[in-house]
């Protein structure tokens, strides 16, 4: 049984971050593994995503469900560099661990090295999120095996854009490689008209009302991304305050004050 445990790295408030828009949206995820001295491997894959994105007003949260592939023999360490969406703040973090997925602790960014290299002398191999240059997010993979897959979920949050027409919310598609499974999600809470598509296509999505929602899904398999899919919603008042209720029975709120 693998002995593992998961800690999610906590960014000091006074971190800014500056990230241009190109920057953002023109480096997909990559697993990048340790490679020893003279030796050549196949790269790591992206096989699967899912993507599930919640639109509540002028906030949206994503979450992005990640396989990655190991075609090699021997089982890897690698680090995964996850680039953000411009203004996107990291709300969640989770692993595979045998066979479950596990959420990490969000801990102060030096209580959380502390305990990372504690958890490393105890001889456990630990999960660890961690901000490094520009909106760029790391986490330390291991054991990927040979052969075989992990399963890494980040989760953010976004405001939308304002425009002329409405409100936008980019959604990074641009992939290198195919694709060998590909799902997405996007559902626009109690919105008051229909979200519409005014960037990128995926076949067999589109929004349709579901209850006070509006939801578009599509699953599909052995596709090429690279185009970000822009979805806006037609102009509305803006609220100072909204309040949600999930089916969890929690509450989120949002305060809007220009």
């Amino acid at each position: 049984m693998q002995n593992t445990k998961l800690l999610a790295l906590l960014l000091s408030p006074l971190v800014f971050f500056s990230m241009t828009a190109a920057t953002a949206q023109s480096v997909p995820p990559i697993l990048v593994p340790e490679i020893r001295q003279g030796e050549k491997l196949d790269p790591i894959t992206l096989s699967k995503i899912e993507i599930n994105t919640r639109i509540f007003g002028f906030i949206a949260e994503t979450s992005k469900t990640m396989v990655f592939y190991n075609p090699n023999q021997r089982r890897l360490a690698g680090d995964l560099y996850f680039p953000l969406p411009q203004g996107a703040t990291v709300s969640g973090y989770a692993l595979d661990i045998n066979g479950q997925m596990v959420d990490g602790s969000v801990v102060e960014k030096a209580r959380g090295r502390q305990v990372f290299e504690k958890i490393v002398r105890q001889g456990i191999d630990p999960g660890l999120i961690e901000w490094v240059k520009g909106n760029k997010f790391k986490t330390r993979v291991f054991p990927i095996p040979g052969r075989g897959s992990r399963t890494i979920a980040v989760r953010y949050v976004t405001d939308l854009v304002s425009a002329d027409n409405g409100t936008s919310y980019r959604i990074p598609l641009n992939f290198k490689d195919e694709i060998k499974e590909f799902s997405i999600k996007v559902e626009a809470v109690k919105a008051a008209s229909g979200p519409v598509i005014t960037g990128g296509k995926l076949s067999g999505f589109a929004f349709k009302k579901w209850r006070d929602s509006f939801v578009a899904e599509t699953a599909l398999k052995n596709i090429k991304l690279t185009e970000d899919l822009v979805i806006t919603i037609p102009a509305m008042d803006r609220k100072t305050m909204t309040v949600e209720k999930s089916g969890q029975e929690e509450y989120y709120f949002c305060i809007d004050d220009f």
